[in-house]
């Protein structure tokens, strides 16, 4: 990408920016994010429901990873509804740029919120090295929803009810925490990368770092495969559309 395309993106950033600060949906998204960690924290300093913490951590944590990926994907969707798509294919910024910056955006803020949000909380009291791997597998989804929804989705509507699909998927490990992890359902959860990640979250909470590696990596290496496939379907979906 040449530096004459960076003047672009930064405008197009800026576009986001306030694309973002007008829907109602995607304010209310990003200031739930803000008002749980500020919950969760509180609950964590008055020693609440401490039986719980390290539930209440994951929950927090699967729960905002596609939310912002959603974000990205609505404003792909209405671009698309706009006809701003089109507009952009034919400035001067190469024509994967826009995607590039909203997937690698997401991507990041969610990471970085990610490693915030457990530190700030505390309810699981774990070296920092050790949430990245399984917080970058977890960041993944966000931009999987990024390119999916978009992909798939005709409209709104439909964006909507992918994206509870997808989130759906993700928040399913929480469900992992609770059943019998001898029990021959209990690898059926593994079918979906966000368990992976949380299987290795508790490896090292159990001491068992070498497992907490090996679960953390391939929940990593699993979700790259998804988002590979949304990189694909998404790109596909480009091809066949209409000009």
């Amino acid at each position: 990408m040449t530096g004459s395309a960076l003047p672009g993106l930064a405008a197009l950033a800026r576009h986001d920016l306030r694309t973002i600060a007008r829907d109602a949906v995607m304010r209310n998204i990003l200031a739930l994010m803000i008002v749980l960690v500020g919950v969760a924290a509180w609950v964590r300093a008055a020693g609440l429901f401490e039986a719980w913490w390290l539930p209440i951590q994951i929950v927090l944590l699967l729960g905002y990873m596609p939310g912002f990926g959603y974000v990205f994907a609505m404003l792909l969707v209405d671009e698309v509804d706009a006809g701003v798509d089109r507009a952009l294919s034919v400035t001067p910024l190469p024509r994967a740029a826009p995607l590039l910056l909203r997937t690698v955006a997401g991507s990041f803020f969610v990471f970085a919120y990610g490693l915030v949000m457990v530190l700030v909380i505390g309810m699981v009291n774990l070296p920092v090295w050790q949430w990245l791997l399984p917080v970058a597998g977890l960041a993944l989804a966000t931009p999987t929803a990024t390119l999916a929804i978009p992909a798939l989705a005709r409209d709104k509507v439909q964006a909507m009810g992918l994206f509870k699909i997808l989130n759906l998927l993700t928040q399913i490990a929480v469900v992992y925490l609770f059943v019998p992890h001898e029990a021959w359902y209990a690898t059926l959860f593994f079918l979906v990368p966000s368990t992976w990640s949380v299987a290795g979250i508790l490896a090292f909470v159990d001491g068992n770092v070498a497992a907490g590696l090996a679960w953390s990596a391939g929940g990593l290496a699993f979700a790259a495969l998804l988002l590979a496939a949304a990189a694909r379907l998404h790109r596909n979906r480009r091809l066949l559309a209409p000009a």
